[in-house]
């Protein structure tokens, strides 16, 4: 496994020469280190290839039961989590899955059924055909001071866990840390958070406060997403390299 440096202080994730980059690179589980290992792979949002080493990732982090229940949320300002849940989600239903989506981030589409309609509904979920698999969206739309008592309830966990039973996965698109706690709450009740970390905008530190606020939160980090990595060899030499 190689280790990506990333510049000290302040810097982003990562630099590089060129303005052509790949969507997405996956970063190992946190360990004692300040940031995550990258490991060997590219994650690019609309490839289904390139998400098999997040699958493989996820399952792994489970170590023998199942990662149904996952938290996909930004470090700061920079790294909405929707477009990136939506397209994995996308991208398991077409594998044969049912997943459920929880848009609960600024890029959720507001027309959706809502979360907390749909957990006092005695009626599942409404899902639609997606390739070999199944797949349903939920909008996250509580006032920020009703947010945390519905996701502290017993009822939220309750409807929660039962609905492991019916899908495969649960994907929430939640917030940055750095400005709500919606991935804190989220990550108490679910099997764990994976951090979106953007390699042109996402600062070092912004990184090491958001899994230090995880951490004394209680909860799982499975790792991480780089996204927006520049890929420092031209488009037209890449494919007799076998890259990208």
């Amino acid at each position: 496994m190689r280790r990506r440096s990333a510049p000290e202080g302040g810097g982003s994730a990562h630099e590089g020469p060129s303005d052509d980059r790949p969507p997405a690179q996956l970063l190992g589980r946190p360990g004692p280190a300040p940031l995550p290992a990258p490991v060997a792979g590219v994650v690019a949002p609309s490839h289904s290839p390139s998400f098999e080493v997040l699958r493989e990732q996820l399952a792994a982090c489970g170590n023998g039961r199942a990662v149904q229940t996952i938290v996909f949320t930004g470090c700061g300002y920079t790294e909405p989590a929707g477009m990136f849940v939506q397209a994995f989600a996308r991208n398991l239903a077409s594998l044969g899955s049912r997943v459920l989506v929880i848009d609960g981030d600024a890029s959720g589409d507001a027309s959706r059924a809502d979360l907390a309609a749909a957990v006092r509904s005695v009626a599942g979920v409404a899902t639609e055909a997606a390739g070999q698999g199944r797949l349903a969206r939920l909008t996250m739309s509580l006032a920020q001071g009703e947010k945390e008592t519905f996701l502290r309830s017993a009822v939220f966990a309750a409807w929660l866990d039962a609905q492991r039973a019916v899908f495969d996965y649960v994907l929430f698109a939640a917030p940055p840390v750095a400005r709500f706690a919606d991935a804190m709450l989220l990550g108490r009740v679910t099997d764990g958070v994976v951090l979106l970390v953007h390699a042109e905008s996402t600062e070092r530190s912004a990184l090491t406060r958001a899994r230090a606020q995880l951490d004394r939160a209680g909860v799982v980090i499975l790792g991480a997403v780089l996204d927006g990595v520049r890929h420092e060899l031209p488009p037209t030499l890449r494919r007799y390299l076998g890259d990208g």
